[in-house]
């Protein structure tokens, strides 16, 4: 299928066939008919992403401090790895559009919106990288809605826009009889002033382009002032009787706060801004003081556009929360079908998807005003599940693995897969990723034969005998299993399981394989310090005391590793790095746990955690783990006791070694974590037939650990690990 797509890093833009989105659960296929160009918000995006560096970096100055941080803490080579990969990563256009349903995901489990839907629906979509410019979309089930039979798909693929601008109109809490200042009159202005007058509301628009002018006034505004020709404080004054506008609402986008300013001098005493376009926010003390204003900043499309619960279909209680992302889509749809919103003039220009460079170059040169450009689909697009990238025969040379690889995120990107690409006698044969963009540019740069977006299609390769699993957490567990069963040798990124359940599958599958591989992403112990420090003890046959603290920062709620199902939590999908550390260093097995949390929470809340282990052979362990510490401070610390002998690691950057009154200290250029030495690993023992690099027994000895931490965190007590392998 075809899809538009644009490089970050230079800006270009191009129409790429790749596969059709994998089917999510709680969501839907789309067939699109349509979709729109927001000209202001996409013409930003292609300005930015054709910028340099430097340009680039002065548009997002949280993003520089993001590396800035990243520089202290990983070292230069490693941020500047993560950067590029980045900007390498191509980006998809748009978040409106609208369609026939294809495909329900039939396996809801209780997400209560596509149970609403079915194949040949009439649907409008919303959603940056979900309803983008591509022949098929995915779309959650939060982010669809019906279209009402009377309305056709060219206008619903406006109700997304319609749905930013009844979100500000609402948020403003403009009425009858209100008078009400619009300041900017591009797509989302136009359509917040027919939106206030159908409200009953006295409409004064305000922009710096005649056309946007008159076109406003001919959408109802009962005035409407070109900023640069009238004197716009005065016309505002004679518009409200020298009292000053009800409510402002800003619609404009500006590289400076000019706009708040000059809401601040329209608006009456005690009453509202509203901002709803990209405006840097510095509000002038003395306007706003003086007047007492309320500034409220309205926010996408409405409750639920950056809630994932919401997004996959969880809707909030009608009678708590009455607007929502979807119920403003509906209701700006029937304000179409009624006709006082309308938006065929809002239409600038429609194209073909081939023709993707004429479209955005009116958009970007425009010869005289350009609203809304629209994309049209014939709605029976080429859908193919994998598309060939590279021409192979298909079969590895002889002594070669054949490589498939599920999930190819930024870390995938910037640690697994170039140490696969320069192996030799790996061959990178087929990748799935959740996006079709991804798919198309990780197959692209990494050299595989094909991409797709549905991991059953690397299972059921033949041609493929590894496959590397690196989603996120919910799916290691039954994609391992899988990839077993079928009789594939297995990588997969820490953790190995969420739960006994998956855990009891993956060994059930390894102990019913002929000769299986399987190794798990724990890298730390492949550090060259992590090697001298264990070389350090190797005669060394007392217990031993290990102390690892990890200065790991804060993450928001909202995050997914938080969130029970995709992420398992902080311990489970993190804490298990550290729990095979200890089996590492000590060589033993883990047989209780006890675990406390600093702030009283359990399981999958818990960020700040303390745990003690004690090991089979007398060792112990203690792990410090820490999201408030202060996030500059270097992150990890390592230090090792036993048989006269102590090893300390700092951020594995630096190892000190002492033993007998005299010390030794290793200095790396910057910390190596082992990523590269994990998989020269792998590589070595897949190519020479030998087991993996950790043997299932400890794969499963620290998946149970991290169990028990749990348990014990809930039970505030000791708990014992019992630990039944049969097999490895």
């Amino acid at each position: 299928m075809k899809h538009i797509i644009q490089n970050y890093k230079t800006g270009e833009l191009k129409v790429e066939d790749v596969p059709v989105p994998y089917l999510r659960r709680g969501g839907l296929l789309v067939n699109n008919e349509y979709s729109l160009i927001s000209s202001g918000t996409e013409r930003g995006k292609i300005e930015m992403a054709r910028g340099n560096l430097l340009q680039k970096a002065r548009q997002r100055p949280d993003l520089v401090k993001q590396v800035m941080h990243n520089v202290k803490s990983e070292g230069l080579v490693p941020t500047a790895k993560k950067v590029f990969t980045r900007l390498n990563t191509p980006v998809s256009l748009g978040y409106c559009s609208s369609g026939i349903v294809s495909a329900v995901d039939g396996s809801t489990g209780g997400f209560k919106a596509t149970g609403g839907f079915k194949v040949g629906d009439r649907v409008a979509c919303v959603g940056e990288g979900f309803a983008c410019h591509a022949e098929v979309v995915y779309i959650p089930g939060g982010f669809a809605v019906k279209v009402p039979d009377e309305l056709t798909l060219d206008k619903a693929s406006f109700a997304p826009l319609g749905a930013i601008a009844m979100q500000g109109v609402r948020q403003s809490g403009a009425g009858l009889g209100d008078r009400v200042a619009v300041l900017g009159l591009g797509l989302i202005g136009q359509l917040t002033v027919q939106i206030l007058k159908a409200s009953g509301c006295h409409v004064i628009g305000v922009d710096i382009d005649n056309e946007k002018v008159e076109m406003a006034k001919e959408f109802g505004a009962d005035m409407a002032l070109n900023l640069k020709e009238a004197d716009t404080e005065q016309g505002v004054g004679g518009f409200t009787s020298s009292r000053g506008a009800d409510v402002v609402i800003i619609t404009a986008s500006a590289s400076t706060s000019q706009p708040i300013e000059m809401a601040g001098k329209l608006c009456r005493e005690k009453g509202k801004v509203v901002l709803v376009g990209a405006v840097p926010i510095e509000l002038p003390r003395k306007e706003y003081y003086e007047k007492e204003l309320d500034f409220v900043v309205s926010r996408a499309f409405g409750p639920g556009s950056y809630d994932e619960s919401y997004i996959n279909g969880a809707d909030y209680p009608y009678g708590y929360v009455r607007w929502t992302v979807q119920r403003n889509m509906e209701e700006i749809m029937s304000l179409m079908v009624s006709g006082k919103v309308q938006v065929d003039k809002l239409i600038s220009g429609r194209f073909r998807i081939d023709e993707a460079d004429k479209a955005y170059e009116l958009v970007r040169k425009p010869e005289g005003i350009v609203m809304g450009v629209l994309f049209e689909y014939d709605g029976n697009p080429d859908v193919p599940t994998r598309v060939i990238v590279n021409e192979k025969d298909g079969k590895a040379r002889a002594g070669a693995r054949s490589v498939g690889f599920i999930g190819a995120g930024n870390f995938a990107q910037s640690y697994l897969l170039p140490e696969l690409k320069k192996a030799a006698g790996m061959e990178l044969r087929g990748v799935a990723t959740n996006r079709p963009i991804s798919s198309d540019s990780v197959s692209r740069k990494f050299g595989f034969n094909y991409g797709t977006c549905n991991h059953s299609e690397i299972l059921g390769d033949a041609g493929i005998d590894t496959v590397f699993i690196a989603t996120r957490h919910d799916l290691h567990g039954p994609l391992t299993a899988a990839a077993l069963n079928a009789g594939k040798s297995v990588f997969v990124e820490k953790p190995l399981a969420l739960n006994p359940d998956e855990l009891n599958g993956i060994t059930e599958a390894y102990s019913k394989a002929t000769s299986p591989y399987l190794m798990v992403g724990f890298n730390r112990r492949f550090s060259p310090l992590s090697v001298k420090l264990k070389k350090h003890f190797k005669d060394v046959s007392t217990p031993k005391v290990v102390n690892f603290r990890v200065n790991a920062g804060p993450l928001p709620p909202e995050h997914w590793l938080l969130n029970p199902v995709e992420g398992g939590g902080r311990i489970t999908g993190e804490g298990c790095h550290f729990i095979d550390y200890l089996q590492f260093v000590t060589g033993a097995r883990p047989v209780l746990v006890y675990a406390l949390s600093m702030d009283g929470k359990t399981r999958e809340e818990a960020q700040n955690v303390q745990i003690t282990i004690n090991f089979s052979d007398g060792s112990i362990g203690n792990i410090a783990y820490i999201a408030d510490g202060d996030p500059s401070f270097s992150r990890e610390y390592v230090e090792v006791f036993g048989g006269g002998r102590v090893a300390v690691i700092d951020d594995f950057k630096r190892l000190t070694l002492s033993a007998k009154g005299k010390k030794k200290v290793h200095t790396l250029r910057g910390k190596d974590m082992g990523y590269a030495g994990e998989i020269s690993e792998v590589i070595k023992t897949l190519k020479g037939g030998k087991a993996a690099p950790i043997s299932f027994a400890e794969l499963v000895a620290t998946t149970l650990t991290t169990f028990a931490v749990n348990d014990s965190l809930v039970s505030a007590a000791p708990v014992a690990i019992a630990l039944d392998i049969t097999k490895g």
